[in-house]
């Protein structure tokens, strides 16, 4: 028998254990049952994690994979069952005196459990492993800001563009005219038309520009289609093509200036229909030849306006009032336009320039030197250039050199790049262009040459508000300008991606702007020349490998090292002692670099967003003439370590105008306190321990900090649960004038903001922007209803918050007085990710104001969330559902 049971073994066991098993159920319930809730405790930890992690990429405009979802709903099913079994367990004892009898119910729910169990701890594997778990929105269409104007012969054009790309035949349309003309604002319009009720499933519209190359569009055709980004550009091609190859694309390439081989860059041929698919391309240049050369099918030449339309164009940019100013000033304007020939570029600039001229005399000037920049007889000036002549006007009619040197220097930007007004007014600081005695000053003159730029036509809004671009030709102009109307090309030198530098070009330039370059693209100085550099602006933009040996530069004032991914500073800079402004910023430093004590002649020193996590004393006391140090948003997320005199150094730094600095304890914060120098960026962060953070009479009493701050974040604290604005007095006279933005970041116990006999609405007088984001415990901002200039609030992701304004934190002590109006300037209010959000408001006394009647809701009720939708206009981008607000958007007309 021994000598069987091993044979046997094998047949008897499959046989066996699933009986054993279903045997053993009643008697393993309560074993079972704890196993699936220590299993589900498990996977609500890691659904937590994912919903963290979909969060974050949710703030940056991405969106859930299918899979998270997918995942989601089944561990949302997976919980709700393993609840009801639990439940189920613990009922049975209610059967007989507390304990159950039934073997049947035993069996079933130890079953249950154990299936269940399997299934639980699949999903917890399935969510541990997610490798992402959002990507970037891609829309079908990307809507494209376009200026306002229409005009009669683009309208033939847009027609004619449109009748061509849904001709099944045609696979490219090549649209050509000289620089000025609108080809550009054709092509937008062609992009816009398709957002509505669109043929394509996808339309791509990618500016080529001067340097461009495969490479580069494929990299702006993945990121805008949130597509696997590869280095090999045969790589790249086959995944672009794969996604293109099943869909009907529109792809719009703008600024072509050579060949452009689409199969490299990956569009799917044949062009035109293919088999079920539309496929098409139109392509902007500013020569005939391109259209040939890249083949296509049909042309359509933008030529200038006819008379009846130059006239039209020009008299709505002069002003009706100012044609009527006087008799004559009429028929003089008439002779302007025939000499700007119906471009339409020329038309608005030069009419924007004339907008505020009323006497004759001003006109006559202006036909005269108009009529000596034409210069059609001299063969060596090309169209371009005798363009350049005409829109010359507008530089020299700027009111000062002040205005024109901004505009130059707008031209270091490289080509269709938005432009950070705060990083201009910064460069322009650092240029030396602008002096005042403060800081302030200086950002209210800054913006009043932008107003001055933009009404001129020489800039144009950006993407963003807070952003502005030039248009490439007026870029081209500016440059031209900046080298002697052309005659010394190598002056200034702005190359973008695959720019191409000479050797020489560091001897012979004054300024030298390096965006995005490749080491292959850039020859170093020739260290045998003696021939000293006349560089005195070096920017070196996101630029790593293209760092020169800075010892040949010895006239250097400006130097821009932003992104280069250093480690530490070339060693060299700190022998540059003519160095007026140095960035360092978006580095790797790891090390605050104590040689910047050599640079006794630096006044704008910015070292932002490095990870160094102490700076030591000795080195700032050093910098005597410092005018801005911008210690921001440096450590990498942890706590810095300051020496305990680096805050004595700051007191005695008498030029100081202004100072961006982190605080990351209580010491820190309390020192600075002491102090009154010009503080323009305070960012309160990782303050542990603490549960209630006092703002104080000794803060706001502080003459620099009122006039001086400019923007204030509380960031990433765990333990501080009040905030408390407070001063001894009531209604204090304080008022920070320059504040323009407050945040609220992360901030994971905070429950309530107060405010101890201090009036927000009389502090924050100039406060434009409002961030409260991430302070899951913060149940409402009653406060922020009657700031007087705020235009943009952004909550989200607050899930205690049910109400953003509640009646009583609404209540006003002075019932003697007149309510203050209720959000008389806001323009936009965001609402992301508020879970149990109820209503907005229900204090009885909140309007919306007149200026804001016009707010983009057909709700009636603005308390319920629930009927706020998204109305005709798509103004109010997203609708909600039932339970919570993902994502509420209102914009109030002006």
């Amino acid at each position: 028998m021994e000598s069987v049971a091993p044979a046997v073994a094998p047949i008897i066991s499959p046989l066996v254990s699933p009986i054993i098993k279903h045997v053993t159920y009643p008697f393993k319930v309560a074993d079972n049952v704890k196993a699936l809730e220590t299993a589900t405790e498990n996977l609500v930890a890691v659904r937590d994690d994912v919903l963290i992690k979909v969060e974050i990429a949710e703030r940056q405009d991405q969106t859930k994979t299918n899979q998270v979802q997918r995942w989601m709903n089944q561990v949302k099913i997976a919980i709700e069952e393993a609840n009801k079994l639990h439940d189920k367990y613990c009922n049975r004892f209610l059967c007989v005196g507390g304990y159950s009898l039934n073997c049947w119910s035993n069996y079933s729910i130890s079953k249950g459990a154990d299936k269940k169990l399997l299934e639980v701890q699949n999903l917890y594997e399935e969510g541990k492993n997610f490798k992402e778990v959002a990507l970037e929105k891609h829309p079908p269409v990307r809507e494209l800001p376009i200026a306002s104007s229409i005009l009669p012969e683009v309208d033939t054009n847009f027609q004619q563009t449109k009748d061509y790309i849904e001709n099944d035949d045609v696979g490219i349309i090549g649209i050509w005219g000289m620089g000025g003309v609108g080809k550009t604002h054709l092509l937008r319009r062609i992009n816009n038309s398709y957002k509505e009720n669109s043929i394509f499933d996808v339309v791509i519209y990618v500016t080529a520009s001067k340097e461009c190359s495969a490479r580069i569009i494929q990299s702006r055709i993945t990121e805008k289609l949130s597509l696997a980004n590869r280095k090999d550009v045969d790589l790249q091609a086959s995944i672009i093509c794969d996604y293109l190859n099943k869909r009907n694309f529109l792809f719009l390439l703008d600024d072509v200036w050579g060949r452009i081989d689409l199969e490299a860059v990956g569009i799917p041929y044949p062009l035109g229909i293919a088999g079920q698919y539309k496929r098409k391309v139109v392509i902007t240049t500013r020569s005939e030849d391109i259209c040939g050369q890249m083949e296509a099918r049909k042309e359509i030449k933008i030529s200038g306006l006819n008379e009846k339309e130059a006239w039209c164009l020009f008299e709505e940019k002069v002003g009706k009032d100012t044609l009527s100013s006087n008799p004559v000033v009429a028929s003089l304007a008439k002779i302007v336009v025939d000499e700007l020939e119906g471009l339409p570029l020329a038309l608005i600039t030069i009419g924007w320039a004339m907008r505020a001229k009323r006497q004759p005399k001003e006109w006559e000037n202006a036909i005269s030197l108009l009529q000596r920049s034409r210069l059609p007889e001299v063969e060596t000036v090309s169209a371009q250039e005798s363009l350049f002549y005409r829109l010359k006007f507008s530089y020299d009619s700027l009111k000062n050199d002040t205005l024109r040197q901004c505009f130059l220097a707008c031209s270091l930007w490289p080509e269709d790049k938005d432009i950070g007004k705060w990083e201009l007014i910064h460069q322009w600081i650092g240029l030396g262009i602008l002096e005042e005695p403060d800081m302030p000053s200086i950002e209210r003159a800054s913006y009043a040459i932008i107003r001055n730029l933009k009404a001129a036509c020489l800039l144009e809004d950006g993407s963003d508000p807070d952003e502005v671009k030039m248009h490439d030709v007026i870029r081209d102009m500016a440059l031209w300008i900046a080298c002697d109307s052309g005659k010394n090309k190598n002056k200034w030198v702005v190359k973008g991606t695959n720019g191409i530098v000479e050797s020489n070009v560091w001897y012979q330039a004054e300024k030298v702007a390096l965006w995005d370059c490749g080491d292959d693209s850039i020859a170093r100085p020739n260290t045998t020349v003696r021939q000293p550099s006349a560089l005195t602006t070096l920017i070196l933009n996101s630029s790593p490998n293209s760092l020169p040996d800075l010892q040949s530069f010895s006239r250097l004032t400006y130097l821009d090292l932003t992104g280069c991914k250093l480690s530490k500073p070339p060693s060299e800079i700190f022998g540059i002692i003519s160095l007026v402004h140095l960035d360092l910023s978006e580095n790797e430093i790891e090390r605050f670099p104590e040689k910047l004590s050599f640079l006794t002649n630096l006044k704008y020193l910015y070292l932002l967003s490095n990870p160094f996590r102490k700076v030591p004393w000795g080195v700032i006391s050093n910098l005597k003439i410092i005018h801005v140090l911008s210690l921001s948003d440096i450590g990498n997320g942890n706590a810095l370590s300051y020496a305990p005199q680096f805050f004595d150094e700051l007191n005695n730094l008498s030029e100081l105008k202004a100072l961006d600095i982190d605080v990351t304890d209580q010491e820190q914060f309390e020192r600075l306190l002491l102090l009154n120098i010009p503080i323009r960026f305070l960012e309160i962060k990782y303050l542990n321990g603490i549960p209630l953070l006092i703002i104080s009479d000794n803060f706001f009493e502080k003459t620099n900090i009122r006039m001086n701050l400019r923007e204030m974040n509380f960031v990433e604290q765990n333990s501080v649960q009040k905030i408390e604005f407070q001063s001894a007095n009531q209604n204090p006279n304080w008022e920070l004038h320059e504040l323009e933005s407050i945040a609220f970041l992360e901030m994971m116990r905070l429950k309530e903001v107060v405010w101890d006999k201090i009036v927000p609405e009389n502090l924050l007088v100039r406060l434009r922007k409002m961030n409260v984001q991430s302070c899951p415990k913060l149940k409402s901002i009653s406060w922020v209803v009657r700031l007087p200039q705020l235009e943009e609030l952004y909550v989200g992701y607050c899930k205690s918050m049910e109400q953003i304004i509640t009646e009583d934190g609404n209540h006003r002590e002075e019932q003697n007085e007149p309510p203050a109006p209720t959000f008389p300037c806001l323009k936009s209010l965001v609402l992301q990710e508020l879970k149990n959000l109820r209503n907005i408001c229900s204090a009885p006394d909140i309007n919306y104001g007149d200026d804001n009647d016009d707010m983009d809701s057909d709700d009636d009720n603005h308390d319920a969330v629930d009927n706020i939708h998204e109305d005709d206009d798509n103004d109010v981008i997203t609708s909600t559902s039932s339970n919570y607000a993902t994502m509420v958007r209102f914009h109030f007309q002006e």
